[in-house]
């Protein structure tokens, strides 16, 4: 789902106001949710600029691949789906030799860690631990 579709989805549950006893529950939840899709927002703009400075400028001028990384599995782990270790060096615009390279230093700092599919063991994905997640809300929330 796109983020502005779950953004707006967002809005409704927390205007969508019940009466009684669940109010606060819903409402944590809803808030929740709506801290969550600003996050997103956020890391989705970042990768934006991030995008548009490299089709403008050399991109030797700047090192922030692993920071593409956490925001790449982040953005997509919020969009349903796990980035293939393949796929990723082109998503990120690396050589695979770099992508691997940034990759064991965010899986040594348990920021990522690489995941076997369900339906093809062979296959290696990655996704955020829960320390890489917390730590990339915490850098994000003070970016929004």
């Amino acid at each position: 789902m796109h983020a502005e579709a779950l953004y707006q989805l967002a809005e409704n549950k927390a205007s969508a106001r019940p009466s009684g006893a669940a109010l606060r529950v819903v409402d944590l939840d809803a808030e929740d949710t709506l801290n969550d899709l600003r996050l997103l927002s956020v890391a989705i703009r970042e990768l934006e600029r991030r995008a548009a400075r490299r089709r403008e400028l050399p991109p030797e001028l700047f090192a922030d691949a692993a920071w593409c990384i956490l925001l790449d599995l982040f953005i997509c782990e919020h969009q349903g789906f796990v980035i293939g270790l393949s796929t990723g060096f082109k998503r990120w615009h690396l050589s695979e030799a770099t992508a691997v390279r940034y990759i064991a230093a965010l899986i040594q700092a348990n920021l990522v860690s690489r995941v076997h599919g369900v339906m093809l063991p062979a296959q290696v994905a990655l996704q955020l631990t829960d320390y890489g997640r917390l730590a990339l809300k915490r850098v994000l929330a003070a970016h929004a």
